[in-house]
């Protein structure tokens, strides 16, 4: 048993009842079923702080690679309450969402409740949601965005999730204003840093900048998604950065993925005129991954006009910012996993994320231990956000009274086996895993049991 909380590293047997647990000891205990952990570590389950994938496909493969609470916290949601309405008894993994300012700022410029993981919303639709993005917000629309922000965090919202990159009309005024309100409703604030005019030293980092800026200005708890993906070459600069942010008393964090591609939607304003210039790229740099073909100048066009929604593979981030941030005692590890389609090529970080970093840094490269490794992946993250969400006082930890969220895996076998061209296929050596004490996996399967519940902000568990 490993528990980075508590430092409990020993061979040891787990009581639980009902969805808690209720004893430790080298002793045997008595009980109704068990479950032989003989050879293997058991651990909290992992906390994944930023997915965009709900379905059950999508969770079948998250819980297979260990996760038993995936939150939406990144560009997180405009209707917190349906959000978790939609997932309620259906959910194999706890889930909770942040108030998605992206949304809701779409919502007051449109009019429209917009979701980009709806398929039936039209490619027109899209298109149009886009250019309003590049829309400026006047001042004196600040307060109605505001008031619809407030609404979600008193809906139960984990903060707010800022995804300026997606906001090319967000000039540094409106970004600073939305840090105010977050000051003002105590909550912390996920996000996606702003795009650059091209990725040469320093760049990546002024976006950075930015963030720390509005941290330090207003006492905003603040959090950096993806620190490596949108860092690149930059990143161990704005790693020593932010230590040196934390070391005077700002607060704020990072996270890092496991793969070092990424993906982007091809109609996205990520790949608008002059995304070549921004990330010093070229088109053979992008994968179409249902043909695994490296695009040109023609195909790229062809695609972003008739599949504006579809994902992008794209191998831009160097693998030495990934093992960078992994390496970095404050930066845990989150998936940004997107929705798998079965036998299509896709993003594989919705299944193999965890066990990449256990297999792939942990046991093949010894590029962080083991109790390291499991610490990003379970208490680090709880404890980021127990502040405004109580329930995580209880998960990411294996201890006495802890919520009954617990991994169990292989360490000499387990592997992710997700690729881009096969991203539904599950990780290896995971072997147990349960939600609220109940087997979401058992034996290496998935059951068909769905323990999952939703996790609200302080505003609404106050209520």
């Amino acid at each position: 048993m490993i528990d980075p909380a508590s430092g409990l590293d020993s061979v040891a047997n787990v009581r639980i009842d009902d969805r808690a647990v209720t004893a430790i000891s080298e002793a045997v205990l008595p009980a109704d079923e068990t479950i032989d952990c003989t050879g293997l570590v058991v651990c909290p389950g992992f906390i994944d702080l930023h997915v965009h994938a709900h379905d059950d496909l999508t969770q079948r493969l998250m819980v297979g690679d260990g996760v038993t609470t995936a939150l939406e916290l990144e560009m997180g949601s405009g209707e917190v309450a349906q959000f978790c309405q939609r997932l309620d008894g259906v959910s194999r993994l706890n889930y909770g969402t942040s108030a998605g300012y992206w949304y809701l700022r779409t919502l007051h410029q449109t009019g429209r409740r917009y979701s980009k993981l709806d398929p039936e919303i039209p490619a027109e639709v899209h298109k149009q949601v886009e250019e309003f993005a590049k829309r400026r917000v006047l001042d004196v629309d600040f307060p109605a965005i505001h008031d619809l922000v407030r609404a979600q965090v008193a809906a139960g919202a984990i903060g707010i999730g800022l995804g300026i990159e997606y906001m090319q009309g967000a000039d540094q005024a409106e970004i600073l204003s939305l840090f105010y309100l977050a000051a003002e409703l105590e909550v912390p604030v996920f996000v996606h840093t702003r795009e650059w005019p091209n990725a040469d030293r320093g760049t990546p980092l002024s976006a950075v900048q930015e963030i720390i800026a509005n941290a330090a200005a207003t006492g905003v708890s603040s959090h950096i998604c993806h620190v490596s993906s949108k860092g690149l070459d930059d990143t161990p600069l704005i790693l020593r950065t932010l230590r040196a942010a934390r070391a005077r008393g700002v607060p704020i964090t990072a996270e890092v993925p496991a793969f070092a591609g990424a993906t982007g939607e091809i109609g996205s304003a990520l790949f608008d005129e002059g995304w070549t210039e921004r990330w010093n790229s070229d088109y053979s740099d992008l994968e179409w991954p249902e043909t695994g073909e490296r695009l040109t100048r023609e195909r790229f066009a062809e695609l972003r006009a008739t599949q504006p929604l579809a994902l992008v593979w794209k191998h831009i981030t160097p693998e030495s910012a990934v093992e960078a941030a992994l390496v970095d005692p404050d930066v845990f590890v989150a998936s940004d996993a997107v929705p798998v389609r079965e036998e299509t090529p896709g993003n594989p970080r919705a299944a193999g994320t965890h066990a990449r970093i256990l297999g792939h840094y942990v046991r093949e490269r010894g590029a962080i231990s083991l109790t390291d490794a499991i610490a990003k992946m379970t208490w680090l993250p709880a404890q980021r956000i127990e502040q405004i969400c109580p329930a995580m006082r209880r998960k990411g930890r294996l201890g006495v009274s802890a919520d009954a969220d617990i991994t169990v895996f292989d360490p000499n076998t387990v592997a992710e086996q997700a690729t881009v061209l096969h991203p539904d296929r599950p990780s290896a050596g995971i072997r147990h895993v349960l939600v609220g004490g109940q087997a979401v996996v058992r034996d290496g399967r998935p059951t068909d049991c769905r323990p999952g519940r939703a996790l609200y902000g302080e505003a609404i568990a106050r209520g």
